[in-house]
């Protein structure tokens, strides 16, 4: 765990790219801060220093939700020290406390005052041993500080003592709105607003102050606009849960009809269909102007989830939601009064975004999947539903007991170690049932395996043409034939990309009309831009292909003396394309196909990038591709190992 702690001691400073918390413009305003003004330390001298974000949350305990009689409030912090792969685990996570129903509270820095305080005491610091520094142990003063609150919007009205979004100023950001310059509301005018409101004599003329510093919505006409979708949302709708067979299982769990069953859909679900399915399935059913302005909102989305963002890229981005902000008031609220309601907080919230990621870094680094998360994760505690509230308190301080247990005594974790075979270079996990060739460490292969696989004459073929362009003299179909080690021919059925990466497999196991189809992947070639010109040199150009994998192939050939400087193991994967027409790249635009190519190829399996999926509009497929920089959320255990998404 020590060694973990030492992650923000790698981290660049402020730079022209944010990859994280420790390079935002927040973090880099906290090191001239001292925390005591006779004191020469300033925050974060010492790369011990812990850097503490909060989160709040309620939840229902039994979805009884009509007078919020059920509810409860945890209370969280996240150890920024902690690597982003892993600080959000719910093992990592630390818990402060609970606070119990049955009804919602209603002073929220009463329940604050116990971590206040051990914070305060933080801040100055509290003398901890270095148990890493063998064999002299030494003493150093460890001290920690609350650098972000994050939470969804009643979660920080609540935090921030604000009226939240049914206020006539819904944003707790600023007073009034410029989307080109916004001016961020000070403390000195939250001071001011409040003494106002208490200053009132009466309960009528307090509520109607704090809701002057939205309106009640109704249903909306399309107006002067032309971009309803009531006649054919049903088909959209069939058409999205019909997507869910052919996109693979780890891009998105599930994916309901988003007509009738829109209340089942949540962030991730929504995230999903609107930067995937929405291009697809909206293409020629919207204006053209509204499908514009849709794929703009994709681009703004794919760009506020980018893993790392260069100061370039905010400065588009800020521009780029301001133009789409101004587009959604001019086609949607039309500036009419009676259509106010079309304007709802989410869509001015967007303006701050850009500021946010400049401050704080990426919005991965503050996003709340982890608190809502931790509130799933308290749900099995309760035993007792006629009084819950100390079932979750003894679970809660339980399960801070075998945190304090495990980081003492140096325990990997609380859970049976998962044992499911052995590993491989560089910490790989692998099962007893796949294989990994030192020549090609990048591929984890899986089953079903076929050792001294036969050759049909469609993928001798294709592995003859595949060897043509390497072998100089091309070889005869014979000769090739006599190179092949037939022993080692050997087909397998799956392949995982190392360190992480995408799982595919070849599309005769997709054989169960139940399964996920995983068989399409993307794959990258680049061929010869002078082939047609005999006496010019070769020009590689790079190429984005999207096809069905039919095969993976291993296997040796034998040495010859015509080609003594050749390779003699390959590993090769057996592609049917799909007839695209171009190459263009399906992570930054619409890429659509009708049908397959009339042959089928070979390709090096190191040239396969990742799997992608595909959705139906009427009878042309859309090609969906993740591959790009961008931050998704998957939920794993403490073994780290893919986990129940809540």
């Amino acid at each position: 765990m020590i060694e973990k702690l030492c992650y923000c001691s790698l981290c660049h400073a402020y730079t022209q790219k944010l990859g994280d918390f420790f390079g935002s413009a927040h973090y880099q305003s906290l090191w001239n801060i001292q925390p005591s003004p006779d004191s020469p330390y300033r925050l974060f001298d010492n790369f011990q220093d812990l850097a503490l974000g909060f989160a709040l949350d309620g939840f229902s305990l039994f979805k009884r939700r009509r007078k919020g009689n059920s509810t409860a409030w945890p209370l969280i912090l996240v150890n920024y020290n902690l690597a982003p792969s892993i600080r959000t685990h719910l093992e990592n996570v630390i818990c402060v406390g609970v606070i119990p129903g049955p009804k919602q509270f209603k002073d929220l820095n009463s329940f604050l005052i116990p971590l206040l305080e051990e914070l305060l005491e933080l801040k100055i610091g509290v003398p901890t041993k270095d148990c890493s520094a063998v064999p002299l142990q030494q003493w150093f003063k460890l001290r920690a500080f609350l650098v972000l609150a994050f939470g969804d919007i009643p979660a920080l009205s609540k935090l921030l003592g604000v009226k939240g979004h049914n206020a006539f100023v819904p944003c707790r950001g600023e007073d009034y709105w410029d989307i080109e310059d916004l001016p961020m509301r000070t403390p000195e005018l939250f001071e001011s607003h409040l003494a106002e409101i208490e200053a009132s004599s009466t309960k009528t003329a307090r509520e109607k102050l704090a809701r002057v510093y939205g309106v009640n919505s109704r249903y909306l006409d399309e107006g002067s606009g032309n971009y309803s979708l009531t006649h054919i949302w049903g088909t959209i709708g069939a058409e999205t849960a019909a997507a869910l067979k052919f996109i693979p299982a780890q891009f998105v769990g599930t994916i309901h009809n988003i007509d009738q069953d829109i209340s089942l859909y949540k962030a991730k679900g929504y995230s999903f269909w609107m930067l995937y399915l929405a291009p697809i399935l909206l293409k020629g059913r919207l204006p053209s102007k509204y499908y514009q302005h849709v794929l703009d909102l994709c681009e703004i989305i794919e760009l506020c989830l980018r893993y790392s963002i260069k100061q370039a890229q905010i400065d588009y981005l800020e521009e780029k939601i301001q133009n789409w902000v101004a587009d959604y008031e001019a086609y949607y609220y039309q500036y009419k009064e009676t259509r106010l309601s079309a304007c709802p907080l989410t869509i001015h919230a967007l303006l701050h975004v850009p500021y946010y990621i400049r401050q704080t870094g990426p919005v991965w680094t503050s996003w709340a999947f982890v608190m809502e998360r931790f509130c799933g994760s308290l749900l099995p505690a309760i035993k007792n539903w006629l009084n819950p509230y100390p079932c979750i308190n003894n679970y809660v301080q339980r399960r801070a007991q075998l945190q304090n247990i495990s980081a003492m005594y140096n325990v990997r974790t609380i859970q049976p170690h998962d044992s499911r075979g052995s590993t491989y270079g560089d910490q790989e996990e692998m099962s007893k049932w796949e294989e990994v060739y030192p020549k090609f460490p990048a591929s984890i292969l899986g089953t079903p395996i076929h050792r001294k696989y036969p050759l049909n004459n469609q993928l001798f073929n294709q592995l003859l043409q595949y060897f043509c362009l390497y072998l100089t003299p091309t070889p005869t179909r014979s000769t090739f034939q006599a190179m092949i080690d037939i022993e080692s021919v050997t087909q397998y059925g799956r392949v995982r990309i190392a360190g992480g990466g995408d799982r595919f497999r070849v599309a005769k196991s997709d054989s169960n009309p139940w399964d996920r189809d995983n068989t399409f992947v993307r794959f990258i070639m680049y061929p010869d831009a002078n082939a047609s010109f005999r006496n010019r040199a070769d020009r590689p150009v790079r190429q984005v292909n999207y096809g069905q994998l039919l095969d993976i192939i291993y296997l040796k050939l034998k040495p010859n003396e015509h080609y003594p400087n050749v390779d003699l193991e390959y590993l090769l994967a057996h592609i049917l394309p799909c007839e695209t027409f171009t190459h263009d790249d399906a992570t930054s635009t619409l890429v659509e196909y009708q049908k397959m190519a009339g042959h089928s190829i070979a390709v090096h399996l190191n040239s396969v990038e990742a799997v992608v999926g595909r959705a139906k509009r009427d009878d042309t497929w859309g090609i969906i591709d993740r591959s790009n920089g961008a931050v998704r959320t998957l939920f794993t255990n403490d073994n780290n190992q893919p986990g129940e998404e809540l």
